[in-house]
Parts: structure tokens; sequence; C-alpha cells
């Protein structure tokens, strides 16, 4: 092995300068573009967050009303797919779901038992209808109303959030007015049936939407101010730091300020992540 030349440790640290640079110059543009874009990206779900929440709420309590309107077109295939996809999340029970094109809207336990000769769960849950009773919706009367009460909540916080701070309820206030309706109602029912020793109860149309519209108003309630704030802090940081508006993601910068570079602002971000080292003077980009 060679020896080291005299002086090389005292000359080490003032390359390092020069090979961050060197090492920061070698990043492509591409990678810039990426960065830039993800941070758009999270700017835009942070502003737009609750449009897309309620459109998901709509879409998941929208398509399970499909379902009956294919059958009664006679598209059986596309609404099967609709029930199998639903399955999973919901029970489906016949005699605790809503029905359309028929004589009822809703079958309780003994008359639909009374109708098709059985009211045993499997068989309650793979019966989607006939052309005299209807065909079911394909999500439970409980989850209808949980998911359309959870997107009407959604409404009433974008028409209210502009017009004055809405404060979550306290964790005690949701239990009562949003867990113990529901959880009395659907686990007696639920009890009654496991518990040999308990008379069979079954709960009604009415007490599963209202008990489920509570539930859902109240988790609405109880997340969408904390999400608000969440997201309002990050559009905050991002708008301090590239100077983007609420107009725009492409808006001027602060006018008291110079418009910090492309580059300074990915390093910025590559160095809040330690992908890179700090810079000398450990001085903030923006």
């Amino acid at each position: 092995m060679r020896p080291k030349a005299e002086g090389t440790d005292k000359l080490a640290p003032s390359l390092q300068p020069q090979q961050r640079e060197g090492r920061e110059k070698s990043l492509s543009n591409r990678q810039y573009r990426l960065v830039l874009a993800l941070q758009r990206l999270i700017y835009s779900l942070a502003r737009h967050w609750l449009a897309l929440a309620n459109s998901l709420a709509l879409l998941y309590v929208g398509l399970p009303f499909l379902a009956p309107l294919l059958m009664k077109l006679g598209w059986s295939g596309p609404a099967r797919l609709l029930y199998t996809v639903y399955s999973p999340f919901c029970h489906q029970l016949a005699f605790r779901s809503w029905f359309l094109f028929g004589q009822q809207v809703v079958y309780p336990r003994d008359e639909f038992a009374a109708l098709v000769g059985t009211a045993d769960w499997l068989e309650a849950r793979r019966f989607v209808g006939n052309a005299t009773m209807g065909y079911k919706v394909a999500l439970c009367q409980r989850d209808v109303a949980i998911y359309g009460a959870l997107f009407l909540g959604g409404l009433l916080f974008a028409l209210l959030r502009h017009r004055r701070r809405i404060a979550p309820p306290s964790l005690r206030l949701f239990f009562l007015i949003g867990i113990l309706p529901i959880a009395a109602d659907g686990g007696s029912q639920m009890l009654s049936y496991l518990l040999p020793f308990l008379p069979v109860r079954e709960s009604t149309w009415y007490l599963r939407v209202i008990t489920g519209a509570l539930f859902g108003l109240s988790l609405a309630w109880l997340a969408y101010p904390n999400f608000e704030e969440g997201m309002a802090d990050i559009r905050r940081t991002l708008e301090a730091r590239y100077g983007w508006g609420p107009e725009t993601s492409d808006s001027p910068p602060h006018p008291h300020r110079p418009p910090p570079s492309t580059r300074d602002q990915v390093l910025q971000i590559l160095r809040e992540h330690n992908l890179i080292e700090p810079a000398d003077d450990d001085a903030p980009v923006l």
C-alpha cells in the first residue's frame, strides 16, 4: 500500500463541498420532474380531498342500486357481478335488504320465509329476487344508511367548512350517538341468534336506517374536521415552500422573497429526507 501523502487529511474536508455539488448536479431532470410532480399531486389531493371522499362514498352507495336495475333489464351477468363484488363487505341477507321493481321494498324475515319457503341465512344471502318480489339492492339496509349518511355528512361539511370552523365531537359523544345505538340494535340481534337461551330478535328496517344514519353522520363529523386540519397543514407547507396559491399550483411566488429555482426546491426536499448531505452553511434554501 502506498503511504498517504502528507496533508491529505487536511485537504479532505475542503473537497467535500465539491463532491456534494457534483453529486447534486448528477441528479437528472427526470428526478426533478418526478419530485415536483409528486408534490403537485399531494397539493392537489390536499385541496380536493373532500370532493374525492364524497365521490367515493356516493359511488360505493350508488352502485349497489344498479344491481336490481340490471336484473330488471335482463342483464343478469353484470348484476351478479355487482352482487359478488359487494358480498365480502355485506351479508346481503334478503330479509334485511331493500327491493326494487317488486310488490314491496322490504320483506321482513317471517314474510320472506313465507314467500320463499325458507329463512336460512345462506339461502337468503344467495336470493337476489324475482319478477314478483323484485330484486334486492347489493347492500343491506343498514349499510345503505351508513354510507348514504356519510355522503350527506360530507356534503354538509363542504357547505359549512368555509363559513365557520367545525369542531369534531369528543370520543364520548361519538360513542353515545354513533357507536352505542348501532351496537345495541345490531349486537342484540346477532346475540339472539348465537345464544340459544335468548329469544330470536330481528330488528326492523327503520331501526337499521336510524342507527346506520347516526353512525354515518357521526363518523363524518368526527373524521372530516380532523382530515381538514391535516390537509390544511399540508397545503400551507407546500404553499410556503413553492409559493403556490390556493387557486393554482403555478401561481407566482410570494412578492417579498425571490423565487426559488427548481433545483433548490428539489434539493431541499432531498436534504429533508437525508438523501443528500445538508448544505455547508445549513441555511434554508427557500
